[in-house]
This record gives structure tokens, sequence and C-alpha cells, in this order.
């Protein structure tokens, strides 16, 4: 499997979004800081579970189906 396969790990969607929102292309001057601005990023998902279902949308109606199937 390569490396990076976000169509077998689709949790790497919500993880792209949160370092373009909160980390990209920002210097951070301690980890603490960068860990707060990731804890930022997470929480919005956490309150926001419309947005985690619009980001995995196609995956997770792929499983539904295979359950389904099952």
């Amino acid at each position: 499997m390569p490396s990076y396969s976000p169509d077998y790990n689709p949790i790497e969607h919500l993880w792209r979004n949160v370092k373009r929102d909160k980390t990209h292309n920002r210097c951070f001057p301690t980890f603490e800081a960068l860990s707060q601005a990731v804890d930022v990023g997470l929480t919005k998902f956490q309150n926001d579970p419309a947005a985690v279902k619009q980001l995995m949308g196609p995956y997770l109606d792929q499983l539904v189906e295979l359950e389904l199937a099952a």
C-alpha cells in the first residue's frame, strides 16, 4: 500500500483540512502553540458532524452498502 492513500484511509481527508486551515504556512513559536492550533481544528469537526460526513460521505456510503450486502 502506498504511504499516502486517502482512498484506503479516509481520515486523511480530515487531516488535510486541519493542516490547510490551521497549520499550513504558519510558524509556531512552541510545540504547545502548534498543538493548540490542531486542537482548535479538530474541535471544529467535533462540533460539526455534518462537515465530517461531507468529507467522508462517499466512504461512509460504501461502508453501509457493504454492511447491507453482508
